[in-house]
């Protein structure tokens, strides 16, 4: 009986662990992806030094995430988003707009790209 219950408990964990992850994943996604599209929409409009502040936001803010990314997901995907977020800032400090428009636009994509691998789904299933 009491393995029983040791065995469900420890079920009940792992459930709620991956429940918690998906619900922190999904939030901290929608979080640092918003404020790439903040450095986005400021490269499009062509207003850099606005674009410059925003990518010193998104950075402080995938400072503050890194950590929970690092304990949880692969380090090469957590490496290239801190080396894009690099570019993306030297690119809006240098004003080369297309450069920093193509950098905010792979932020965003290897952001959701680490949501879209660790989701419970039929396709990450099999």
């Amino acid at each position: 009986m009491a393995k029983k219950i040791i065995i469900g408990l420890l079920l009940v964990l792992l459930l709620g662990g991956a429940l918690w992850q998906s619900l922190y994943l999904s939030d901290a996604t929608d979080k640092l992806t918003k404020k790439a599209s903040d450095v986005q929409h400021a490269i499009e409009q062509n207003d850099m030094q606005t674009a410059l502040m925003a990518a010193d936001a998104f950075i402080a803010s995938w400072n503050d995430e890194k950590q929970f990314y690092e304990a949880l997901f692969d380090h090469d995907d957590i490496d290239l988003i801190s080396a894009t977020a690099e570019r993306l800032r030297s690119y809006c400090a240098s004003q080369h707009a297309q450069n920093a428009l193509a950098e905010a636009a792979a932020l965003i994509y290897y952001i959701n790209h680490i949501k879209e691998i660790n989701a419970v789904s039929w396709e990450n299933i099999f």
